[in-house]
C-alpha cells in the first residue's frame, strides 16, 4: 500500500490527485476516498486495456500503481465474508 500512495504521490500530481487524499478527511469523506482510489484504479486498468498510454515507462508505473490500489480498493476483511454468509445463511432458515 506504501507504495502505491508513494507512486501517487509522484505521478499523480499532475492530475491534482494528491490534494483531494492528502489531509484528514471529514466524516463522510472516508466513502469518497474510497470511490476515488477504485475509480483511479479501475480507470487505468481500462487506459492499458485501450493502449491509451504512450510512453512505455508511464505504461509500467500505471499498471504498478493500479495493481497496489487494486490491493486497497477491493479489500473486504474475512470477518466482514463471515458474518455476511452468517446472516444470509440465516435469513435464508427463518425466511
Amino acid at each position: 500500500m506504501e507504495g502505491a500512495w508513494r507512486r501517487l504521490r509522484i505521478h499523480g500530481a499532475k492530475a491534482g490527485l494528491g490534494q483531494k487524499l492528502r489531509g484528514n478527511p471529514g466524516r463522510g469523506a472516508q466513502g469518497c476516498g474510497a470511490t476515488n482510489i477504485y475509480l483511479v484504479a479501475t480507470s487505468i486498468a481500462k487506459m492499458e486495456k485501450q493502449h491509451k498510454l504512450a510512453d512505455p515507462n508511464d505504461g509500467k508505473i500505471a499498471v504498478a500503481l493500479q495493481k497496489d490500489l487494486d490491493g486497497v480498493a477491493r479489500y473486504v476483511p474475512k470477518w466482514v465474508i463471515y458474518a455476511v454468509a452468517v446472516a444470509l445463511g440465516l435469513g435464508t432458515t427463518v425466511g
